[in-house]
């Protein structure tokens, strides 16, 4: 409901609700063991002063999440953890 509220107030524009993200290596995309493309799903994504933020809320990450939050970030990606 906050992320709305800015988004009402101009603070923030583009708000969308669990998007999915590629993840991508340094030359190719990142595979799981089962060979599907390796993703990550964030609670919220929003542009806040022209830049792509990505929003997720974890109550207890996970050794995988922490992984592809760090994949996600080495990308260039914006992530808030809240």
């Amino acid at each position: 409901m906050e992320l709305q509220m800015l988004e009402r107030a101009s603070v923030i524009s583009s708000l969308q609700r669990q998007v999915k993200v590629e993840l991508i290596g340094q030359y190719a995309p990142l595979y799981t063991r089962t060979g599907r493309k390796m993703k990550l799903t964030f609670d919220f994504s929003y542009i806040k002063d022209g830049v792509q933020v990505y929003e997720d809320a974890k109550g207890y990450p996970t050794r995988d999440y922490e992984v592809r939050v760090a994949v996600a970030r080495a990308m260039g990606l914006e992530v808030k953890e809240t």
